[in-house]
C-alpha cells in the first residue's frame, strides 16, 4: 500500500483522492475512519504491516481524531516515520495542532489542493527533485530508504 487518504465525508474523500491521484501515480487507499485506516495498515490476523508511504487524513476523523491515528502509527516501529498530512477545517484548528506537533506530521487548512499538499510534504521532509520545466517534467518525491512516490505526468 502506498498512500492512505482518510476522511469521513464522502465528497471530501473523493476530492482528496482526485487531488492526490492527479499528481501521484501511487495506489491510493481511501478509508472513512481511524479504525479502517489502522486495519488497512495492520490487517487483523496478519503479522506484517502494510506500511504506507504517505497518509493524508482529516484532523477530525471519527471515532477519535486524526491525531489519534498518528499516535497509533507512531507507537509501532514499522510505521513510526510514515509522513502524515492532517487536513483541518480552519487555520485555527491547525494552530491548535501546531501547539503540540507530532514527528513527520503537519497540518494544513482545507480544502486540500495541490499547492497546499506539496508545501505540506516539503515541511515533513519529503524532498522535491525539480526539473528544468515543471510543466512537462515530473516532480518526483523521494523518501529515504523507500521507493520514490512517482508523480503523474501532467
Amino acid at each position: 500500500m502506498d498512500i492512505i487518504i482518510a476522511d469521513d465525508g464522502v465528497a471530501e474523500l473523493q476530492f482528496a483522492q482526485r487531488v492526490v491521484s492527479s499528481y501521484l501515480l501511487n495506489p491510493v487507499h481511501a478509508v472513512r475512519n481511524v479504525n479502517e485506516a489502522l486495519e488497512a495498515v495492520f490487517p487483523p490476523g496478519e503479522h506484517e504491516a502494510r506500511v504506507p508511504q504517505l497518509v493524508v487524513a482529516s484532523l477530525d476523523l471519527p471515532p477519535t481524531s486524526g491525531i489519534e491515528l498518528v499516535r497509533s502509527l507512531r507507537c509501532d516501529s514499522r510505521t513510526a516515520m510514515v509522513p502524515v498530512v492532517l487536513v483541518a477545517r480552519s487555520n485555527e484548528e491547525c494552530e491548535r495542532y501546531r501547539s503540540r506537533p507530532l514527528p513527520r506530521t503537519t497540518c494544513i487548512a482545507g480544502p486540500l489542493d495541490l499547492a497546499k499538499l506539496s508545501d505540506a510534504l516539503r515541511e515533513i521532509g519529503m524532498s522535491w527533485v525539480l526539473m528544468d520545466n515543471p510543466m512537462t517534467a515530473p516532480l518526483p518525491f523521494v523518501l529515504p530508504s523507500r521507493r520514490p512516490i512517482v508523480p503523474a505526468v501532467v
